[in-house]
Order: structure tokens, then sequence, then C-alpha cells
């Protein structure tokens, strides 16, 4: 009955539902940087491309016109800034974006439900796979959710 209790008031509780949330959105990106191996065609042959270009300071090889920047200068920062490889990086960022995510998420959900409800909202953001396989994997995809949901 003790343990019934205490999870009863962890599901109960919108803040430690969202630290949950949090927690185990960070545990997931820490272990797609360290571990994940395979790439995306996009990651392999553009971001990370463009990225480790950028991270060596050829500023003019590094910039494409026809995909969105930002997450590839992100990961030529972090990529110079951490010593990691460009392909890492990129998946450091997008892991980054994904985290992130669900604090604007949050926000938008409270407008139509409970705080407590709007936080297991986020967890199950954070524990949807395909949303897990697109935000960890380098591509732009965490951080076109990350400002979608930060524009409502």
């Amino acid at each position: 009955e003790l343990f019934a209790d205490k999870i009863g008031s962890f599901a109960n509780n919108s803040k430690k539902v969202f630290s949950f949330a949090l927690f185990s959105g960070i545990i997931l990106s820490l272990l797609s940087v360290i571990f994940i191996h395979d790439m995306y065609r996009d990651v392999a042959a553009v971001y990370a491309y463009y990225a480790r270009e950028i991270s060596w300071g050829n500023y003019e090889a590094g910039w494409v016109g026809r995909v969105p920047m930002l997450h590839i200068i992100l990961s030529g920062i972090a990529a110079k800034i951490s010593s990691l490889e460009a392909f890492r990086a990129c998946v450091a960022v997008s892991s980054l974006f994904f985290v992130l995510t669900i604090f604007p998420l949050r926000k938008f959900l409270e407008r139509f439900t409970t705080p407590l409800l709007s936080a297991w909202g986020c967890v199950l953001f954070i524990f949807a796979p395909k949303v897990i396989r697109f935000s960890v994997s380098g591509l732009l995809d965490s951080g076109r959710y990350f400002f979608l949901e930060y524009l409502f």
C-alpha cells in the first residue's frame, strides 16, 4: 500500500510528472549522442558535412541556401567548442531542441487542459517513438517542432 501511495502521489503531481518528462528526455538525448550510429542520408550528406565545414572555419563551403541554416550553424558551433565529430554535434543539437520542446508544449497544452494533464502530455511526447526517431537522429525535425510549439 505504501508503494501505491507513492505512485499515486507522483502521478498526481504535475511538477513531478513534468520533471520526469524532462529528465527522461535528457537521458534519451545523452544516450543518443553517445550510442547512435545510424545516419540518415540527409544528415550524412548535408547537415553533418556543412556543420563540419563551419566548425573548421570554412564558412563559404559551410553555407547552403536550400535548407534552414540554424541547425547546421549550431551544430558547427557545437562541434567546434566541444570537439564532437560533426554527426554527433548534429545529434546533440537535434536532441537539445527535442528536450526544449516540452517547455512550449506544456504551455500550449495548459490552454486546453489542466497542468497535470499537460505534464502527462509532455511525457507522451518524450516517449513517442516517431518523435524520438526523428528528434535524436540529427535531422531538422526537432527544431521545427520546437519553433512550431513556441509560436503557439
